[in-house]
């Protein structure tokens, strides 16, 4: 039974990525698999809840991913890292056809994924900020749950006007590298701004 659910969750995940979540429908699901309604309904009782099941896989992969990069890195990399790649923004732009559909037809899942995000990014800069004082890498003054909060709020409204405006996606990475180079440097010590250069 669980690698059936496995098998619906990967097809449809990976057609909806492509063409979207409106194109694709329950009854094309189960013509790729060669199941029946039925089969699907003992599943997802409905296209809601498989939409809802892959978001959920799609946040915990991306936060897996991100934590994984920041394994054996020191605050200086990270950093760096964060304000090159901005890699969450990143991988909402590779996958526009399910998160535009997402976000026009199924707004309370789109709110609901938003904001699962962000509260993680909240968390995953409070830990990076926190950790960066203590090695003396950010001013001590600093507040820090406010400044994650600030931070993450750009990176939503980020990814909101890169869903609206993909034509611009260039520039809203160059926006999104220099706001976060401002921010950065406003809380490094001088030590962090000398091995932030290093990184760069």
């Amino acid at each position: 039974m669980t690698d059936m659910k496995e098998e619906i969750l990967k097809v449809a995940a990976e057609k909806m990525q492509n063409v979207g979540i409106r194109s694709l429908s329950i009854d094309d699901i189960c013509r790729l698999l060669g199941m029946s309604k039925k089969t699907f309904y003992v599943y997802f009782e409905t296209k809601e809840m498989l939409v809802e099941e892959i978001l959920r896989r799609q946040e915990q992969s991306l936060t897996d991913a991100v934590t994984r990069s920041a394994e054996g890195k020191t605050i200086a990399q990270l950093v760096a890292n964060w304000i090159r790649s901005a890699p969450i923004l990143k991988q909402h732009m590779q996958t526009p056809p399910l998160l535009y559909d997402l976000k026009k037809y199924y707004p309370q899942q789109f709110e609901q994924h938003q904001q699962n995000l962000h509260t993680w990014i909240c968390r995953f800069l409070e830990r990076l900020l926190s950790k960066g004082i203590e090695e003396g890498f950010f001013r001590a003054d600093i507040d820090v749950p406010t400044t994650a909060l600030f931070i993450a709020t750009i990176h939503h409204h980020m990814v909101n006007a890169a869903l609206e405006h993909p034509e611009q996606s260039e520039d809203l990475r160059r926006i999104n590298h220099q706001a976060m180079d401002i921010i950065m440097r406003g809380v490094l010590t001088q030590e962090g701004m000398n091995q932030l250069k290093n990184n760069e």
